[in-house]
């Protein structure tokens, strides 16, 4: 099954049925390709894509919360996400 049959299976839930099948899930994944402003500042955050918003505000992940970040190869790190808006919107990142 492709994304789009997800896509299409998921848009016959009703709302409360999608909320359901949401709240019950434990991890959001998004791909995230490290770029050399990653690289070459340690700190530099990583950006939350937008279409993982929703998952947030229905699992009310708040900003500033400490949470388990798992990479590909198993280990794991300690993280926060933080909220702002630029001239461009709000946008959510992790701060690792």
């Amino acid at each position: 099954m492709d994304i789009n049959e997800i896509k299409k299976e998921l848009s016959r839930l009703s709302k409360p049925q999608l909320k359901k099948l949401l709240i019950n899930l434990d991890h959001v994944t998004f791909p995230f390709t490290i770029n050399m402003s990653f690289l070459k500042y340690g700190t530099h955050p990583i950006t939350i894509p937008k279409e993982v918003y929703d998952f947030l505000m229905i699992h009310d992940i708040v900003v500033n919360r400490n949470l388990q970040i798992l990479f590909p190869d198993g280990s794991t790190a300690v993280g926060y996400i933080y909220h702002g808006k630029a001239g461009y919107g709000e946008y959510y990142q992790i701060k690792v």
